[in-house]
């Protein structure tokens, strides 16, 4: 069981690195975005290219957000029962989380910032 715990933290540990990488990847897109709404030709297609491409990876998040609370919820009991076998792994986990969620509160004040931009276009 100790093995089966420790290969679903590597892969948990797996899922939050990628998703750091794509909320990155959401985060430069929204600051593209700006970009393109305060340019002086504003080129609305290309920004609703850029809606699909966050929507694609967004779409990408929500399905490794499920993949890690399925492996999360099977392996609960025994991170809690075993704890000290796993202390580092679930520190850096939680680093991980916290800064996903810091992203996000990014991505979400840039994207009010454009928001407010297209409504005087």
């Amino acid at each position: 069981m100790l093995n089966n715990v420790k290969t679903s933290i590597k892969i948990l540990l797996d899922i939050v690195k990628k998703k750091a990488i794509m909320l990155n990847e959401i985060y430069n897109i929204t600051i593209n975005q700006n970009t393109v709404i305060t340019s002086d030709n504003v080129d609305m297609s290309m920004f609703r290219e850029m809606i699909k491409e966050k929507k694609i990876k967004i779409d990408e998040i929500n399905n490794m957000d499920q993949e890690f609370q399925n492996i999360y919820d099977s392996i609960k009991k025994d991170i809690l029962k075993f704890k000290d076998n796993y202390k580092d792994n679930i520190v850096e986990l939680k680093q991980y989380i916290r800064d996903d969620i810091n992203m996000k509160m990014k991505i979400e004040l840039q994207e009010e910032k454009n928001k407010q931009i297209l409504e005087k276009i």
